[in-house]
């Protein structure tokens, strides 16, 4: 009789709510109001409606993640997400062309607060990233605990992967563990306890590092000087 490695999870421990990130899409387009309007190619309003709408498409189509999740409900998901990434990365672009102006549209006041929403949103937007990349996505990482053939290797290695005595024996990276991961490779420009493994891990965690050290050196300074 076969020996198993792990004790079987509970049903619910081989999936994970969307809640919690449809939550965190909408925090992060709520901060879209925040921007001043020489940050907005989309009026507040018509954006927030937009991201109400995929948000509701996402909680009723994919409420739950799992292993048997269809792939056209795994692209809905990336395509939240990439929204986020895509709106916060022209809002970063146009904060450093007004950087580089002559012509200062914004008061000290408004780079320090557009600096700080971009910022936030951008540990949002690669948590996010990091949560639906690492090991084919929250339904694999969770299912691969009870079926060795869904195992891949990790992409991020956590302190309890590489010290099982940590945690229970049937625990697996949540939404919040990347979110924790993305907001102190946000603020210390590097991996702490947290360490990429694959190529594109290491990838993301440059672009986010780099446009977060942008973020705090230029703009930050910048500010400071016009206040």
């Amino acid at each position: 009789m076969p020996v198993r490695l792990f004790p079987k999870p509970p049903v619910d421990a081989a999936r994970e709510s969307t809640v919690p990130a449809a939550v965190l899409v909408l925090l992060s387009f709520g901060l879209y109001w925040l921007l001043p309007a020489h940050f907005k190619p989309v009026p507040a309003v018509v954006m927030i409606i937009l991201v109400v709408i995929l948000v509701a498409l996402l909680i009723i189509f994919v409420p739950h993640r799992h292993v048997e999740v269809a792939r056209w409900q795994r692209a809905l998901v990336m395509l939240v997400i990439a929204a986020i990434t895509f709106s916060n990365a022209y809002d970063l672009l146009r904060l450093l062309e007004t950087l580089l102006s002559k012509d200062q549209p914004l008061t000290g006041r408004e780079l320090i607060l557009s600096a700080g929403v971009i910022w936030l949103t951008n540990v949002i937007v690669f948590g996010l990233w990091y949560w639906e990349l690492d090991r084919g996505g929250p339904g694999r990482r969770a299912a691969a605990r009870d079926d060795a053939s869904l195992m891949q290797y990790p992409d991020f290695q956590f302190p309890q992967m590489e010290n099982p005595t940590l945690a229970p024996v049937d625990w697996h990276p949540r939404l919040l563990d990347y979110i924790y991961f993305s907001f102190s490779n946000g603020t210390a420009f590097s991996a702490t306890d947290v360490m990429p493994l694959s190529h594109w891990a290491k990838g993301l965690m440059m672009v986010q590092a780099g446009s977060s050290l942008l973020l705090v050196v230029l703009v930050t300074a910048r500010a400071v000087n016009v206040l």
